[in-house]
């Protein structure tokens, strides 16, 4: 049995426990010693050394003080529910015993890369993704509901290595589809959901036909293909490609930071990007975000394309947006059609009475510092 240091404590189930409130003090107080020997014990959870559970003597004497009153107080215990016996006779707490299979179920699926909180819903609607590690460009291919946390988790499980997300299917039926792909690589897999392929596969997902992206499909869509009807074929749910090879107005970067290096490139960006960051600080907006949002809008930016970002965000700060507006009316040459929508209230009469030298000029071909004024005045 491995050496764990401490096992999980929850006061408020100590404290909530009927049968634990029934017991005396005295009680309470070995079977909190007894916890302790259960958890070093070489079955964690069980008083029994090779298979051979500890007498009640000898519990006695491991505890120690009276050896009458330990063997009263697990009694005590046991009549009330708290401890329970094996069928050979061993003590044992069953939520030590319960927590160390859930502990050693999490650990295999830890070493072969699967996630142990799936098991219930492993064929249920969801995504497969694909994540490279730099180290070694092993890929990973797994299951998950929210990729983002996913990845966060796996990021955090492999602290001093690169781990680029390589893309992300949609699917139906989660176990289906990342079986399928696993029979598909299974000649290059180095143990659990991790596999060397080769380099030079930019989409180690796109093996379609996918059986698993619908349930209850793969029957006719076979059936179609084997009569030759294309039908059977159209039924079939799309595979969603990839992600980052999704990525039209930029190549498909490897991560995040190429993104960015790539958009501060393009100096028409930058500007409109620091005119949006401080569009979102207007006291009317009011709107703040933080490094993942951030990132998160900069990763939606790389799949449209700079040149449309920086109309997409002349449009939204036009509109007082919190958010781009990423279906605005976008001429064929990257520019926001003409807006329809007058000068705000006012607007005139104010730029008058305190810019006389830009009257006539209307609230969209206003600086920024002039229009927040204008606005922060009128509220």
């Amino acid at each position: 049995m491995a050496k764990l240091p401490a096992f999980q404590f929850y006061p408020g189930d100590w404290l909530k426990d009927p049968n634990l409130r029934r017991c005396s003090h005295a009680a309470k107080g070995v079977w909190m010693d007894l916890l302790c020997l259960m958890f070093e014990s070489e079955e964690r959870g069980i008083l029994s050394t090779w298979n051979v559970p500890w007498s009640d003597a000898e519990i006695a004497q491991a505890v120690g003080g009276d050896r009458a009153e330990v063997i009263a107080c697990m009694k005590e215990l046991t009549l009330k529910g708290v401890a329970s016996r094996t069928e050979q006779g061993a003590l044992f707490s069953r939520r030590l015993v319960r927590d160390e299979k859930k502990r050693a179920a999490n650990q295999a699926a830890g070493k072969s890369g699967g996630n142990p909180n799936l098991c219930e819903k492993y064929n249920e609607t969801g995504f497969v993704y694909a994540l490279r590690r730099k180290s070694d460009n092993a890929v990973k291919i797994g299951i998950a509901l929210n990729v983002e946390n996913r990845v966060r988790k796996i990021r955090y499980a492999h602290k001093g290595d690169v781990l680029t997300l390589m893309g992300v299917v949609q699917t139906q039926d989660m176990g289906a589809t990342e079986k399928e792909i696993h029979a598909h690589w299974q000649e290059y897999c180095i143990g659990g959901e991790w596999f060397a392929i080769p380099d030079d596969v930019a989409d180690p997902l796109n093996i379609a036909p996918l059986k698993g992206t619908a349930k209850g499909q793969d029957k006719g869509a076979d059936k179609g293909q084997m009569n030759g009807d294309a039908k059977g074929q159209e039924e079939r749910p799309p595979v969603i490609p990839a992600r980052a090879a999704r990525y039209d107005g930029l190549s498909a970067p490897s991560s995040l930071g190429d993104w960015k290096e790539k958009l501060r490139a393009n100096a028409d960006f930058v500007d409109a990007w620091t005119r949006w960051k401080t569009h979102l600080l207007d006291p009317e907006i009011n709107k703040t975000m933080s490094h993942s949002q951030e990132d998160a809008v900069l990763m939606e930016i790389a799949r449209h394309g700079a040149d449309k970002a920086v109309a997409v965000i002349a449009f939204s700060i036009l509109k007082g947006a919190k958010n781009l507006i990423w279906d605005a009316p976008i001429k064929p040459g990257g520019k926001v059609k003409a807006d329809p929508v007058e000068d705000p209230p006012f607007w005139k009469r104010w730029l008058s009475d305190h810019y006389p030298d830009h009257e006539g000029m209307r609230y969209a071909d206003a600086p920024d510092s002039v229009t927040v004024e204008f606005r922060q005045r009128r509220k």
